[in-house]
């Protein structure tokens, strides 16, 4: 097992005040001239509809030759994000419910109820993810007070999701990762210990493969770099290798927590950097910034508004409270945040920043809706 500490320093260099746009800086000329198109999620209430944006000379325009594979939806129970589809599951009623898979490559969807066979209103599904073939449903089942049984539920997307399976687990299903065409379910023994501990799925026959135990107090599991899945903690990551299985774990300096742990907007780009939201705590007023975490340096850089932003830009001009998705354009080497603006009501905006070779600040689009994620 190896250790790797984070680097203070670089942590404490990470805030660099950014170029303002508008600036004669040479990424922001190139910026102009680039093929930025966007399909944007905002949120209204629990409602979520779809808006297609492109480059249009120096700001982003609406587009509407995108087409969405929504308007408009309810937000779902659980939801999962990868390679420009978005699954979603979404209670209904008190004993069933619906899977939608949408593709934003395309414009299409996969829609199909679930659990109408069993009969039993004590149902609660804790995780969904998708493949190109499958959708997994990780849920539990209350019989009694003390009986709870625990499954992870296939389904074959060519047959429309007519034909299932269930994968019986000992223990209480809570999250779910795909790496090495392996299901890796995070579990946690609520009868006895509260323990965690994962189980391996072969991918092609739905068969357990491998189980293990984890240290206690798992904050979630994601798919990290090349082929390995990332085991969150307060002090600390885990990688397990999606092919050996073998294990490694990055503890945190003091002070050095990258605090990926807990962020629903979690992306990862091609070389390995995670773009993720993360707790202001010292570093910024606001309860949520942007960050980015580079797991071959173990080293991560925090966007705080206060060092790209000036006060009249933060309070009155985009008059932001509070982060709400952080995002990548890889094309164009973006950072992309959005955030609610203060206020009652659902509206909000994005921000858009060159971070190389020094942070720039491109430009601003305000939404009628809070912006919760963003499809290329």
């Amino acid at each position: 097992m190896k250790t790797y500490n984070l680097c203070y320093a670089f942590l404490a260099l990470a805030f660099i005040g950014c170029t303002k746009s508008g600036s004669n800086d040479d990424s922001s000329e190139n910026l102009t001239k680039g093929n930025a198109r966007y399909t944007v999620v905002l949120q209204d209430n629990e409602t979520l509809s779809t808006l297609g944006f492109k480059q249009g000379g120096d700001v982003l325009v609406g587009d509407d030759s995108i087409i969405a594979p929504f308007s408009s939806v309810k937000e779902p129970t659980v939801s999962y994000e990868s390679k420009g589809k978005w699954s979603h599951y979404s209670k209904q009623g008190d004993c069933e419910g619906k899977v939608t898979l949408f593709d934003f490559k395309d414009g299409s969807n996969i829609q199909f109820q679930v659990f109408n066979d069993l009969g039993n209103c004590n149902l609660q599904v804790n995780a969904i993810l998708h493949t190109d073939h499958k959708i997994y449903l990780a849920y539990e089942i209350a019989v009694t007070h003390k009986l709870t049984y625990n499954y992870v539920r296939v389904f074959d997307l060519s047959t429309s999701g007519e034909d299932f399976r269930d994968i019986a687990l000992f223990k209480k299903p809570l999250g779910l990762a795909f790496v090495n065409e392996r299901l890796f379910v995070l579990t946690q023994d609520t009868l006895f210990t509260g323990k965690n501990a994962f189980s391996v799925i072969d991918g092609n026959t739905d068969t357990v493969l491998y189980s293990d135990m984890l240290p206690s107090d798992v904050r979630q599991i994601f798919e990290g770099p090349e082929n390995t899945v990332i085991v969150s903690y307060d002090d600390l990551h885990m990688t397990i290798n999606g092919e050996t299985l073998s294990l490694t774990t990055t503890k945190y300096g003091e002070n050095t927590k990258p605090h990926f742990k807990e962020s629903q907007s979690l992306q990862l780009d091609s070389s390995g950097k995670l773009y993720y939201t993360m707790p202001g705590g010292e570093y910024s007023n606001y309860p949520l910034i942007s960050a980015i975490y580079d797991f071959h340096e173990n080293t991560a850089v925090l966007y705080a508004y206060e060092n790209f932003l000036t006060e009249a830009q933060r309070d009155f001009e985009f008059e932001i409270e509070n982060t709400t998705m952080v995002s990548y354009d890889e094309e164009n080497d973006l950072l992309l945040i959005g955030y609610k603006k203060k206020g009652n009501q659902s509206r909000g905006g994005l921000i858009r920043i060159k971070t190389t070779p020094n942070p720039v600040l491109i430009d601003n689009t305000n939404l009628e809706g809070i912006p919760i994620k963003i499809f290329f």
